[in-house]
């Protein structure tokens, strides 16, 4: 019983074999100086390298492998559990895209197409393999943008943004958030992220951009202009945009999202 418990066998194991109970087998190890150990510890006895070469690339099966390694299956199972060495017929599906993975650095993109049932699971997968996070936007026809978003220190995508750079697109250029995140190749809500963790100063209601902003700007008193605007309150948006930089304008609707806007002066009595 002790031969079969060093060459990897459980107590399980062993008791099924000789018809007795685990606990008896565990007693008897223990009246002559044996401690068994857990299945946990025996899985990981075994060498990680090894078994992945064992099972991905040589491709042996389970038996064979736990001959090799001379541990039972049970716990050559609960050792690809334990490394997370993912089954081969997610590394067959996969493989092609874990080499293509493997050259992306943090914030690389890549473009790839992907022609199987279920595209975003096999891309997911390959990148598990690996041990990376990606981000994945589908682009239709089975085309996805492939972004590698997070490194071996496992820092989340904000943080691996450079703060001076951000501190003077933001507060010196006084670049709008989309155009930021353009720039730097990421979401609109990363950059938001990245402002919050980097307590950077948000600009004031004067200082911030955007079309509309910049239209009724441009415009003098008693000038008018035609604006597209296609959002749920329009009319509203538009008087709030014109508060928020100290102008009063007047709106007429021409139908189809369009709207014709004039420039007044603040104060009526004045002109009169």
């Amino acid at each position: 019983m002790s031969e079969l418990y060093r060459n990897g066998y459980t107590c399980k194991e062993i008791g099924n074999l000789y018809g007795i109970s685990q606990h008896s087998v565990w007693q008897r190890f223990k009246r002559i100086g044996i401690v068994p150990s857990s299945h946990r510890t025996a899985s990981d006895q075994i060498d990680k390298e090894r078994l992945k070469n064992l099972y991905a690339i040589e491709k042996l099966a389970i038996e064979k492998i736990a001959s090799a390694l001379g541990a039972s299956k049970e716990v050559v199972k609960k050792a690809l559990k334990l490394y997370k060495i993912p089954e081969r017929k997610s590394l067959l599906l996969s493989g092609k895209y874990v080499d293509l993975f493997e050259k992306l650095e943090v914030g690389d993109r890549l473009d790839i197409q992907v022609f199987n049932k279920y595209p975003e699971h096999v891309l997911r997968n390959a990148a598990k393999i690996l041990g990376i996070k990606i981000s994945l936007r589908n682009r239709g026809d089975g085309r996805f943008k492939v972004i590698r978003i997070e490194d071996n220190k496992g820092l989340l995508t904000h943080q691996r943004i450079d703060k001076n750079r951000l501190e003077d697109m933001f507060l010196v250029k006084k670049m709008p958030i989309s155009e930021i995140a353009a720039a730097l190749g990421c979401s609109q809500m990363t950059i938001a992220n990245a402002l919050k963790y980097y307590a950077i100063p948000k600009r004031r209601p004067l200082e911030r951009g955007g079309t509309r902003v910049d239209m009724l700007r441009s415009l003098a008193v008693g000038e008018q202009t035609e604006i597209s605007c296609w959002l749920k309150h329009p009319v509203s948006n538009l008087h709030n945009i014109a508060h928020r930089i100290g102008m009063k304008i007047s709106i007429r609707s021409l139908g189809g999202g369009r709207f014709k806007v004039k420039r007044i002066e603040k104060d009526t009595a004045e002109s009169r």
